[in-house]
């Protein structure tokens, strides 16, 4: 939904916001992709929209400039736009929607807990093999996966995906034997690719306190509110319009 869109529906939800002097603001928990752009230009360009509360998620979401859209989700600041190689690619987006403090306390239960990312990306082989455009695809999470042999892991990972049924013989072939031994290698990996997550999410936030204040409307900051631990998206984007303002 575009911010115009989106405008007309709150209006027509609660008319008195356009007489008598009512105010509103938005909060918006763990909003997913673009609708956390959204908010910002609903804020930006609603003159009784005095406030907005935001803790986004889901970063490989959002669509972006290369994506042709109208509103794009990233970047939103003429300042960003402006920048040499600002764009950001799918992985670098995913990678910052993970928390490295959840990471390492999982390490500390031993390495050999982590097999699930080895698990996933062989199956991500497989799949790209007969199902390319399954690419992403979104795979049911599967509970103490590095208890399994990784082929009950691979049938209740695409459970959720009813065209695609893993050939037997790619579960144990000698590729993806292969594979398999090289769980640690992917574990060292992901822990190293995971150190430029809070890089890549730091990006993305500033771009939007950036965007607020090229707008001149708000004055906004952003607070590290939540246990990483327990919400790997802890940061809320608070801003306020001033009273002069509306």
């Amino acid at each position: 939904m575009d911010p115009h869109t989106f405008t007309q529906v709150v209006r027509g939800a609660w008319p008195e916001l356009e007489s008598g002097g009512t105010v509103c603001g938005l909060v918006g928990l763990h909003t997913c992709g673009n609708l956390a752009s959204t908010m910002l230009r609903i804020f930006s360009n609603m003159s009784t929209c005095r406030a907005v509360v935001s803790v986004a998620c889901c970063y490989m979401k959002l669509h972006t400039l290369s994506d042709e859209m109208d509103y794009p989700g990233y970047p939103l600041s003429k300042f960003v736009c402006s920048l040499p190689g600002f764009m950001l690619s799918y992985q670098a987006r995913e990678v910052a929607c993970h928390a490295i403090e959840m990471y390492i306390s999982r390490l500390r239960l031993g390495a050999e807990n982590l097999k699930v990312h080895c698990y996933r990306a062989s199956l991500e082989e497989i799949i790209m093999k007969h199902w390319p455009q399954h690419h992403h695809a979104g795979l049911r999470s599967v509970t103490h996966a590095h208890k399994m042999e990784f082929s009950q892991y691979a049938v209740a990972a695409v459970s959720r995906l009813r065209d695609i049924e893993i050939p037997a013989e790619d579960l144990t072939s000698a590729r993806t034997k292969h594979n398999l031994s090289r769980w640690m290698q992917v574990v060292i990996y992901y822990s190293l690719r995971l150190l430029l997550a809070p890089v890549v999410e730091s990006v993305i936030l500033l771009d939007r306190l950036i965007f607020l204040y090229e707008t001149g409307a708000a004055e906004s900051l952003l607070v590290p509110t939540f246990d990483p631990l327990l919400s790997p998206r802890n940061h809320v984007l608070v801003a306020l319009k001033p009273t002069n303002k509306l």
